[in-house]
């Protein structure tokens, strides 16, 4: 992974992986203060292209902790030819003379065999530290370097899919990709219902750097609420602010700290009614189902306050959501297929996906509307998981005709070519797609606007006391 590498320990702008020459022509290694070493598109990529397929240069079992994997790591270390260590020491890695360099250092200072095969401690840490920067897990089991795939950058909104299994690493196109443009997968896998702020923590603990991609340089669209001045606006948390700072509104600017402010106290208490929420005194498995029906009647009421008094796409609307997907999930574990309810809650459960697709879709489109909006954003990579089981669900268990599963079936057609990418690895995922595909309607194809108006576009009906 191509973490913020400083200029001491970056490595050469050349290819020391095992890489096919036909990907490394189509792309070119680039430094930056911001990215370090990256790769950029040395020519346009259609979607679904593969980018970059790699061998792995050394792979070795995991262990059970991380110290029996750092082991486990040294000892493959051990065996290997020289030149495959030529290429593993390309790789960038952490400086030693930090925190997490001094306790790589200490690890290397008990593991004799290794310093005694592979230098000095210092040089053992710095190992330990690629391995940490570097390493992918390919198999159950077992992980890998792939020297020029760690040259791959990090974004918050990547254009790439990561597989890497049986030994390789493949990076796969996600949308089209024009000559000259930065290639770059998520680190944090499907981040797209993150806050900026809630991404920058994961990366900073995780590995040590801060994103620099375009999502993160724009106001965090995840946080958007309605403007208090009632211009019509939404206002987003101000790029590189912390929680809590400048919030910018699309039509008014920046807001005062008093406009501000209402917009803070207004997350607080539906923040608050959310914990209350999560904490609720009710089993999921044996509760009644009367008190699992005012919970259900609670979290929906909810998702629409936090929808009303913030914004659709709002990451607290959507943690409400979640919730509510829980508690219909619960039951619907409760009911039979024969049972008049049955359909009532798939029909719930399929609306409350929908809906966060959409939200989702409209935040990776920083759309001014802030998901009271007609247009058609662009389908997202990393949904399409949700969305094939959304459309699964639909099309098996709700009427032909019904609005929510006329909804699922028209975005499972406007993400077709992404669940074909997603699931089309193996014959079993391929028939499942098939499958699918095969009970859609041929009008399905032609996606519809999203409904307008809060109520309208929540797609899911007031849910009765059961």
């Amino acid at each position: 992974m191509a973490l913020f590498q400083s200029a001491a320990v970056a490595g050469p702008l050349e290819w020391n992986g095992l890489a096919s020459d036909e990907h490394r022509a189509a792309l070119r290694i680039a430094h930056s203060p911001a990215l370090g070493r990256h790769l950029v598109a040395a020519r346009a990529f259609t979607f679904g292209e593969v980018v970059l397929a790699e061998k792995a240069t050394l792979a070795w079992e995991t262990g059970a902790t991380n110290d029996s994997a750092a082991r486990a790591f040294l000892a493959a270390c051990v065996a290997a030819d020289d030149a495959t260590m030529k290429r593993v020491r390309t790789l960038y890695h952490a400086p030693v003379d930090d925190e997490n360099g001094r306790g790589a250092l200490r690890l290397a200072q008990a593991t004799t065999i290794a310093c005694d095969a592979l230098g000095a401690p210092e040089d053992v840490a710095a190992l330990l530290l690629r391995l940490d920067a570097n390493a992918h897990g390919v198999d159950m089991g077992r992980a890998a370097l792939f020297v020029d795939g760690a040259l791959c950058s990090h974004s918050c909104d990547p254009n790439l899919k990561y597989d890497a299994a049986a030994g390789g690493l493949e990076l796969t196109a996600t949308r089209a990709i024009a000559a000259g443009e930065v290639v770059a997968f998520s680190y944090l896998g499907n981040a797209r219902g993150e806050t900026a702020a809630a991404r920058a923590a994961e990366l900073e603990r995780k590995f040590d750097f801060a994103c620099a991609c375009d999502r993160c340089a724009a106001s965090d669209a995840a946080t958007s609420a309605g403007c208090p001045k009632n211009c019509g606006g939404y206002a987003s948390l101000k790029a590189g602010d912390p929680p809590g700072g400048r919030l910018l509104c699309a039509r008014c600017g920046v807001l005062e700290p008093k406009s501000a402010r209402t917009v803070y106290a207004a997350e607080a208490l539906k923040r608050e009614a959310i914990d209350e929420m999560r904490d609720a005194d009710v089993d999921l498995d044996t509760s009644p189902a009367d008190d699992l029906a005012y919970v259900m009647n609670a979290t929906h009421a909810l998702v629409e306050e936090c929808a009303r008094d913030l914004s659709r796409r709002h990451e607290l609307t959507r943690a409400a959501r979640g919730l509510l997907k829980t508690v219909l999930a619960a039951l619907l574990r409760r009911h039979r297929p024969d049972e008049g309810q049955f359909a009532f809650l798939v029909n719930a459960y399929v609306a409350n996906d929908l809906d966060v697709v959409d939200a989702l879709e409209c935040v990776a489109a920083r759309c001014p509307a802030a998901g009271k909006c007609a247009a058609r954003h662009a389908p997202l990579y990393e949904l399409s998981g949700v969305v094939f089981q959304t459309a699964i669900a639909a099309v098996n268990q709700l009427p032909p005709g019904l609005k929510t599963r006329t909804r699922a079936e028209q975005l499972a057609r406007k993400y077709e070519p992404c669940i074909a990418l997603a699931f089309g690895r193996n014959d079993e995922s391929k028939g499942h797609v098939a499958r699918l595909f095969a009970m859609l309607p041929k009008a399905a194809c032609v996606p519809c606007p999203r409904p307008k108006g809060a109520a309208a576009e929540t797609g899911t009906p007031r849910v009765p006391t059961l």
